[in-house]
């Protein structure tokens, strides 16, 4: 009965999609389910009545009732892995993709989730924003690491990978200022995600060069954004990765 219920708000409210279902209660009447909105790192309770019209009926009729006054914004199925693995949350705050970018390790490309061990991305790799070259946009790309030095101890999240400001749109970073050189993967322990974050910049170039941190750890991606002037978030892509087990010797 617990998964007839789930999926019934799944497919008849998409909205629902950006929720991660935590709990309910099928023996009390109002039902009472719980979601979490990670993005905004809040608790929301709604209320569900749900009524079977009869004993062997397999559905039931469920209307849902928001109990806080704010709306619930529809997601772009493109953000559920992101909210699932808390990369929205962790780093960035809920956004809408209004760009497209790819990354590339030499022939693999970075997709969400994807293991990448760190003997593949020891280069800086291709990033290609898509779009016209004649148009005057440019983006900044930020990489980091929330999971430093540990994904159950984050004590220096965000480790700082990389920053390269001014890409114009339609070509690849190398086209833009790098700020930040890139820094490969180094995870100690455990599987660590490595996030790129791609902003379009305000003006048509971010005035001076932004000043470097003191330290790569314990950086903030929002912090940087707002300092800048950036807008939010218009693409994200991360892969996740472990320290590779040495090769015994014959």
């Amino acid at each position: 009965m617990m998964e007839l219920v789930k999926r019934e708000l799944l497919l008849g409210h998409s909205l629902w999609r950006q929720w991660a279902f935590r709990s309910f209660n099928l023996s009390t009447s109002p039902l009472s389910l719980i979601f979490h909105r990670s993005a905004f790192q809040i608790n929301t309770r709604v209320t569900c009545h749900f009524r079977w019209p009869s004993r062997k009926e397999r559905q039931a009729t469920i209307s849902i009732h928001q109990s806080e006054g704010f709306p619930f914004p529809p997601m772009s199925g493109s953000l559920e892995p992101l909210v699932v693995e808390k990369v929205i949350g962790d780093v960035v705050n809920m956004f809408t993709p209004a760009a497209e970018f790819t990354v590339h390790y030499g022939s693999r490309q970075v997709a969400n989730g994807r293991m990448i061990p760190p003997s593949a991305a020891l280069d800086k790799p291709t990033v290609q924003i898509h779009g016209h070259r004649l148009s005057s946009d440019l983006y900044t790309l930020v990489m980091v690491d929330p999971d430093a030095p540990s994904p159950s101890e984050p004590t220096l999240r965000e480790w700082l990978h990389w920053i390269v400001v001014d890409i114009p749109e339609g070509c690849d970073a190398t086209q833009g200022r790098e700020v930040v050189p890139y820094m490969g993967p180094q995870p100690p322990t455990g599987i660590h995600r490595y996030i790129f974050t791609l902003f379009k910049q305000k003006s048509k170039a971010i005035s001076g060069t932004p000043r470097p941190p003191e330290a790569r750890s314990n950086f903030s991606t929002r912090q940087f954004a707002a300092s800048n002037g950036l807008e939010p978030p218009v693409a994200l892509v991360y892969f996740n990765s472990q320290k590779e087990r040495k090769k015994k010797k014959h």
